[in-house]
């Protein structure tokens, strides 16, 4: 979705506008699936951050695209989501009992993450001219 985003909003960094609003994002699903406070600290510190990217990264020469700005806004979604759904579940265990490393937990993820790309690449293949 960043690759798109990026290809599809043109200016390097402006689709990393979207990307600044994750912690606010994270603060607000984590109230939702892990019942944790919203407190007015945390919802401050989220839009300074927004603020503050959007301050450095957004350009006067950077097109608006829905699709980019939608393939920015998925993935940011989704990293949000496997932030919170990743402490939600905790660290996974081996058979053996023990907890699983954070090298493998992230190379499944990857696996998870590169089994739908053929399929997202077949959904979007008339807006990113794959042939």
């Amino acid at each position: 979705m960043l690759s798109c985003s990026l290809r599809r909003i043109g200016c390097p960094g402006s689709g990393r506008h979207c990307r600044g609003i994750q912690p606010l994002l994270v603060a607000v699903l984590a109230s939702a699936v892990l019942t944790e406070k919203l407190t007015f600290p945390r919802v401050l510190a989220g839009a300074a951050g927004v603020l503050g990217v959007a301050l450095i990264v957004l350009q006067s020469q950077a097109r608006l695209d829905a699709l980019g700005l939608a393939a920015a806004a998925g993935g940011t979604v989704s990293m949000a989501a496997g932030t919170v759904l990743a402490k939600k579940w905790g660290q996974p265990l081996s058979r053996a009992g023990r907890p699983v490393t954070p090298l493998a937990t992230t190379a499944w993820q990857l696996v998870a993450g590169g089994a739908s790309l053929p399929f997202s690449c077949w959904c979007l293949k008339d807006y990113l001219r794959i042939r």
